[in-house]
Protein backbone atom coordinates (compact mmCIF):
# COMPACT_ATOMS: atom_id res chain seq x y z
CA UNK A 1 0.00 0.00 0.00
CA UNK A 2 1.78 3.43 -0.88
CA UNK A 3 1.11 6.50 1.23
CA UNK A 4 -1.00 9.30 -0.01
CA UNK A 5 0.32 11.59 -2.23
CA UNK A 6 0.24 15.29 -3.43
CA UNK A 7 -1.22 16.23 -6.61
CA UNK A 8 -0.21 19.60 -7.63
CA UNK A 9 -2.27 22.25 -9.38
CA UNK A 10 -6.03 20.82 -8.32
CA UNK A 11 -7.63 23.57 -7.21
CA UNK A 12 -9.07 26.43 -8.25
CA UNK A 13 -5.93 28.65 -7.15
CA UNK A 14 -3.53 26.04 -8.73
CA UNK A 15 -3.07 24.34 -5.25
CA UNK A 16 -2.19 20.76 -4.75
CA UNK A 17 -4.35 18.42 -3.11
CA UNK A 18 -3.74 14.83 -1.10
CA UNK A 19 -4.98 12.40 -3.20
CA UNK A 20 -6.34 9.15 -1.97
CA UNK A 21 -6.41 6.38 -4.55
CA UNK A 22 -8.70 4.03 -2.96
CA UNK A 23 -5.85 2.05 -1.81
CA UNK A 24 -4.04 4.43 1.19
CA UNK A 25 -5.52 6.10 4.17
CA UNK A 26 -4.18 8.52 6.61
CA UNK A 27 -3.77 7.32 10.45
CA UNK A 28 -4.58 9.81 13.17
CA UNK A 29 -2.28 8.93 16.10
CA UNK A 30 -4.91 10.31 19.04
CA UNK A 31 -7.96 10.39 16.42
CA UNK A 32 -10.36 13.38 16.93
CA UNK A 33 -12.64 12.69 20.20
CA UNK A 34 -13.96 16.38 21.05
CA UNK A 35 -17.52 16.81 21.05
CA UNK A 36 -17.63 19.76 18.78
CA UNK A 37 -15.50 19.45 15.43
CA UNK A 38 -16.23 20.43 11.47
CA UNK A 39 -14.48 18.08 9.32
CA UNK A 40 -14.39 19.62 5.88
CA UNK A 41 -12.80 18.50 2.33
CA UNK A 42 -12.45 19.69 -0.93
CA UNK A 43 -13.54 16.40 -2.90
CA UNK A 44 -14.67 15.59 -6.30
CA UNK A 45 -16.12 12.18 -5.39
CA UNK A 46 -16.19 8.54 -7.40
CA UNK A 47 -19.83 8.78 -9.47
CA UNK A 48 -19.98 4.88 -8.19
CA UNK A 49 -18.90 3.55 -4.26
CA UNK A 50 -18.49 4.89 -0.99
CA UNK A 51 -16.26 7.76 -0.95
CA UNK A 52 -15.12 7.61 2.99
CA UNK A 53 -13.67 11.21 3.46
CA UNK A 54 -12.63 10.06 7.68
CA UNK A 55 -13.65 7.07 9.65
CA UNK A 56 -11.84 4.90 12.56
CA UNK A 57 -13.40 1.65 14.42
CA UNK A 58 -16.75 0.84 15.47
CA UNK A 59 -18.57 4.22 17.15
CA UNK A 60 -16.27 6.64 15.86
CA UNK A 61 -17.46 9.42 13.27
CA UNK A 62 -17.83 8.70 9.78
CA UNK A 63 -18.09 10.96 7.40
CA UNK A 64 -18.99 10.34 3.46
CA UNK A 65 -20.37 10.48 0.04
CA UNK A 66 -22.31 8.17 -1.63
CA UNK A 67 -23.32 5.30 1.32
CA UNK A 68 -27.04 4.34 1.71
CA UNK A 69 -28.27 7.53 -0.45
CA UNK A 70 -27.82 8.92 -3.61
CA UNK A 71 -24.58 10.70 -3.01
CA UNK A 72 -25.01 13.19 -0.79
CA UNK A 73 -22.93 13.41 2.26
CA UNK A 74 -23.94 11.35 4.77
CA UNK A 75 -22.74 10.93 8.80
CA UNK A 76 -22.61 7.74 10.49
CA UNK A 77 -21.94 5.77 13.91
CA UNK A 78 -19.02 4.02 12.69
CA UNK A 79 -20.47 0.01 11.85
CA UNK A 80 -23.57 0.80 14.54
CA UNK A 81 -26.02 3.69 12.71
CA UNK A 82 -26.61 6.12 10.05
CA UNK A 83 -27.32 9.26 11.67
CA UNK A 84 -28.72 11.43 8.51
CA UNK A 85 -27.53 12.91 5.44
CA UNK A 86 -27.33 15.88 3.59
CA UNK A 87 -30.29 17.31 1.26
CA UNK A 88 -28.38 18.15 -2.23
CA UNK A 89 -26.64 15.11 -3.97
CA UNK A 90 -22.50 16.09 -4.64
CA UNK A 91 -21.20 16.70 -8.41
CA UNK A 92 -19.27 14.11 -9.34
CA UNK A 93 -17.66 16.04 -12.32
CA UNK A 94 -16.23 19.19 -10.42
CA UNK A 95 -14.57 19.20 -6.95
CA UNK A 96 -16.61 21.12 -4.35
CA UNK A 97 -16.17 21.88 -1.03
CA UNK A 98 -17.85 20.00 1.72
CA UNK A 99 -18.28 20.22 5.42
CA UNK A 100 -19.92 18.94 8.55
CA UNK A 101 -19.47 20.59 11.69
CA UNK A 102 -20.25 18.65 14.84
CA UNK A 103 -21.91 19.71 17.57
CA UNK A 104 -25.43 18.98 19.09
CA UNK A 105 -26.43 18.63 15.72
CA UNK A 106 -24.18 17.70 13.02
CA UNK A 107 -25.05 20.32 10.07
CA UNK A 108 -23.75 20.09 6.40
CA UNK A 109 -22.65 22.71 3.84
CA UNK A 110 -21.86 22.78 0.46
CA UNK A 111 -20.14 24.94 -1.07
CA UNK A 112 -20.52 26.93 1.93
CA UNK A 113 -24.30 26.60 1.67
CA UNK A 114 -26.58 25.18 4.72
CA UNK A 115 -27.31 21.49 3.37
CA UNK A 116 -29.55 20.07 6.19
CA UNK A 117 -28.48 18.14 9.50
CA UNK A 118 -28.34 15.38 11.14
CA UNK A 119 -27.97 13.47 14.90
CA UNK A 120 -24.69 13.65 16.92
CA UNK A 121 -23.73 10.40 19.35
CA UNK A 122 -20.19 9.05 19.05
CA UNK A 123 -18.38 6.77 21.34
CA UNK A 124 -15.08 6.57 19.85
CA UNK A 125 -12.28 8.65 18.63
CA UNK A 126 -11.99 9.03 14.86
CA UNK A 127 -9.36 8.18 13.79
CA UNK A 128 -8.33 7.81 9.67
CA UNK A 129 -8.66 10.20 6.62
CA UNK A 130 -9.86 8.60 3.52
CA UNK A 131 -10.60 5.28 4.66
CA UNK A 132 -14.01 4.29 6.95
CA UNK A 133 -12.02 1.70 9.65
CA UNK A 134 -8.67 0.06 7.58
CA UNK A 135 -7.05 -1.21 4.79
CA UNK A 136 -9.82 -3.21 4.17
CA UNK A 137 -12.00 -0.71 3.66
CA UNK A 138 -10.84 1.88 2.09
CA UNK A 139 -11.92 4.52 -1.22
CA UNK A 140 -12.59 2.37 -3.82
CA UNK A 141 -12.00 4.51 -7.31
CA UNK A 142 -11.71 7.94 -5.96
CA UNK A 143 -10.79 11.12 -7.69
CA UNK A 144 -8.13 13.36 -5.96
CA UNK A 145 -9.34 15.02 -2.54
CA UNK A 146 -8.60 16.79 0.33
CA UNK A 147 -9.77 15.89 3.44
CA UNK A 148 -9.21 18.18 7.34
CA UNK A 149 -10.50 18.27 10.35
CA UNK A 150 -10.19 21.17 13.03
CA UNK A 151 -11.09 21.02 16.59
CA UNK A 152 -13.48 23.82 17.16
Amino acid sequence: MSPPSLTPGQTLNGSPVVTFDGTNFLTLTSGISSPTFTCFAYVRPAPVGINTIVGGRTGSFQYRIRGNFQGQQEVLVRNLVNLGHSNTIVDTTVFSTVSVAIGPVATFRLNEAGDGSANNQFSAATDMIGAASGPNDSIPGTSPKSASTTRS
